[in-house]
């Protein structure tokens, strides 16, 4: 995001999980290369959800198959960034 506010998507990846009710899970996402210059006053924004409906297939929250749910449940996602459950954004910075 620039000083102004402006957004700019720079990359998505889903990353699909069976309903895991109260359960922790680990995930790791490879951004694959990409690269992209940071220049001060920019800042760097991750969003999660549990659906891109239309991008991509909604997510019922039901665990019934994709496409065909005929009932959809609200989800929430929780990040967890104690010294019990850390969490991680590792991004490469060179000298360029």
């Amino acid at each position: 995001m620039n000083p102004q506010g402006l957004l700019f998507t720079q990359m998505m990846r889903v990353a699909a999980a069976a309903s895991l009710a109260a359960l922790l899970a680990r995930f790791e996402i490879d951004l694959v290369a990409s690269s992209n210059a940071f220049v001060p006053g920019h800042r760097i924004r991750v969003e999660i959800s549990s659906s891109n409906f239309p991008r991509f297939d909604r997510n019922p929250g039901t665990n019934e198959p994709f496409g065909l749910a005929v009932q959809l449940l609200p989800s929430e996602q929780t990040v967890y960034h104690d010294l019990q459950h850390p969490s991680v954004l590792i991004l490469p910075v060179t000298s360029q």
